[in-house]
């Protein structure tokens, strides 16, 4: 199993019709068995809009973590599950999270007493967002629970962006105190926690699990490959009332638009997805302004009118941009 049919199961589990959440992701029932899914970031944002919707009275990012196991992040999961320490599970998630959840980047920090595991912000939408991240790091906290067979307590627990829920059902998880609008997200633990024990490990099975990650892992796109970074600022400066095209970047880049198509698509991405994070971190940006109201947003976005912007907001949040703005301006 998947990340993504891991999503799929939990949504299903809180009675979100399977096809629903198929049809968000814009796949068909077979896909869900294919082991080296991965998903568009755009697609992502669509369905923890849909869960949040859906799911008003669940704490979504730390229910999604409680619901998986070790082996629903896939081969990434069978790595951490035959590693001999938590320490070396960690190790080898951050090496592999590209296979298992490309819009994640944790990173280790050690010291001398305390080993920091840190998100990265490469992917703006994911850190606007906020919820993907305090789902990784929720996800990995239960992860080192169930590879060692005992609840762990880290030393603190970090997030940079404002909490969207109460904050006690977070240091219930977390079993710590946990403080949100902090320079950075990152889960602390003391290192003797780290060097704890997994219960199951398979030296021989881990050795070809590792070879083929490996091979997998060569094989991917760079998650922030160069031409995805400039079509991104491209369209973050041509936001400016006018719709964005292909043909219009592609010429400002100098190469032809099934050029540019080429290179999106071996990066992982296309067009209309890097257009879609753009737009979607735009508009946050731009209604917490204080002159900034919805029809502004949807003509300085591109938008032909303003009933496709508010379906688009939608789709995002789950809100209308007015209720979200109502919420998040003051943040």
């Amino acid at each position: 199993m998947t990340i993504i049919a891991g999503f799929v199961s939990f949504g299903a589990s809180r009675g979100i019709p399977r096809d629903e959440m198929l049809s968000v992701l814009e796949l068909s029932p077979g896909d869900l068995a294919e082991p080296d899914l991965i998903v568009p970031g755009e697609l992502m944002i669509r369905l923890w809009a849909l869960f949040t919707k859906r799911l008003p009275n669940c704490v979504v990012p730390l229910d999604l973590a409680g619901a998986f196991s070790p082996r629903e992040l896939g081969l990434v999961g069978h790595l951490m599950w035959h590693s001999g320490t938590l320490r070396e599970a960690l190790r080898r998630f951050v090496r592999y999270q590209t296979i298992a959840a490309p819009h994640l980047a944790l990173t280790v920090e050690h010291g001398p007493h305390v080993t920091a595991i840190v998100y990265r912000h490469h992917i703006t939408f994911v850190h606007q967002l906020g919820l993907p991240v305090e789902f990784g790091l929720a996800m990995l906290q239960r992860q080192f629970e169930r590879l060692c067979g005992t609840p762990l307590a880290p030393r603190e627990v970090t997030f940079s962006h404002a909490a969207r829920y109460p904050v006690s059902p977070y240091e219930a998880f977390f079993r710590t105190g946990v403080r949100f609008e902090q320079p950075r997200d990152a889960l602390l633990f003391d290192n003797d926690v780290l060097d704890g024990s997994i219960r199951e490990s398979d030296p021989g099975l881990l050795r070809y699990l590792e070879a083929h990650a490996t091979r997998l892992l060569a094989a991917l796109p760079p998650v922030e490959a160069p031409i995805v970074n400039q079509v991104r600022r491209l369209l973050s400066v041509q936001l400016d009332g006018e719709p964005p095209t292909l043909a219009t970047v592609a010429r400002r880049l100098a190469m032809s638009t099934r050029t540019l198509h080429r290179r999106l698509a071996a990066a992982g991405t296309s067009f209309q997805s890097v257009l879609t994070e753009v737009r979607y971190t735009s508009a946050l940006r731009l209604l917490r302004e204080e002159t900034g109201n919805p029809t502004d947003v949807a003509f300085m976005l591109g938008y032909a009118d303003l009933p496709s912007f508010y379906r688009a907001f939608k789709r995002w949040t789950g809100q209308t941009p007015q209720q979200w703005r109502t919420a998040n301006r003051a943040l």
